[in-house]
């Protein structure tokens, strides 16, 4: 027992001091109250063990990007993107992906690994990004009908000011019975929209509240709201940190929207 406390102090140490002295140099960067009150949380998180279900990395803690304890170090994945993979992996489970195509838009590196190895047929699709398969304004996506079982959208919408019409395309897109997972950064007690877009918040042109997901259902999509908060009493909530609150304390969301 003594011995495998050494190896376990050995292995962790090294990590744990570059970590509590970013926190610390972070904190006197910006005399932030909330930044001290962030090294007590990393003192406090030692003893657990952290880990990204997309990569499988494991360590201490995960870096510090605009929050503290948010972004994997090794794939760059953060809490949304970690819940969205678990979701994807309830529905991989379920079965019938590896026979289907799917349509990523604004392809994340390491969900488009997860992606084209789950689907049969992969495509990507982005405004500006290169390394796509073709580019394109959501509003007016150069595919036929139909041609698509799932598109994964996340964090997209609130880029788009006309996202009802964005939306619609999603849904002509989208075979019969096909899913789209969408998702969208839920920031507001209410939806507010903006006259331009809010460079404090990334160029989104509205910020978002629980009200807005109710746009999803008058596309004509059949709704399935999964929550942060659903993964309450399970382990992985902790463990892979899916469970990242914003200002309002509203949980992270995914919308799995069905083409029936």
């Amino acid at each position: 027992m003594k011995d495998k406390l050494i190896i376990l102090i050995i292995t962790i140490l090294p990590e744990f001091l570059v970590l509590l002295l970013k926190q610390a140099h972070i904190a006197l960067l910006s005399g932030s109250l909330l930044e001290y009150k962030n090294i007590i949380k990393l003192l406090c998180h030692t003893h657990e063990n952290i880990n990204c279900p997309i990569c499988s990395w494991n360590g201490v803690l995960f870096d510090y990007i605009d929050r503290f304890d948010a972004r994997c170090p090794r794939c760059g994945s953060l809490e949304r993107h970690r819940m969205q993979f678990l979701v994807l992996s309830k529905l991989a489970s379920d079965g019938g992906l590896s026979t289907k195509s799917c349509l990523h838009i604004a392809p994340e590196p390491f969900i488009k690994q997860v992606l084209e190895k789950w689907f049969d047929k992969y495509m990507s699709t982005d405004l500006i990004m290169k390394n796509v398969n073709f580019r394109s304004d959501l509003t007016k996506v150069p595919v036929g009908n139909e041609s698509f079982d799932f598109i994964y959208c996340s964090h997209v919408l609130e880029h788009i000011p006309n996202d009802r019409l964005a939306l619609k395309e999603i849904y002509r897109a989208l075979r019969i019975n096909g899913t789209a997972l969408l998702a969208v950064p839920v920031l507001y007690d209410k939806t507010i929209e903006y006259n331009e877009p809010n460079l404090e918040e990334f160029g989104h042109v509205r910020g978002i509240g629980p009200d807005y997901l109710d746009r999803f259902s008058e596309i004509a999509f059949q709704v399935k709201i999964i929550s942060s908060d659903d993964f309450h009493s399970d382990k992985n909530r902790t463990r892979y940190r899916f469970f990242k609150r914003y200002r309002n304390n509203v949980p992270n969301y995914v919308i799995l929207c069905y083409k029936k």
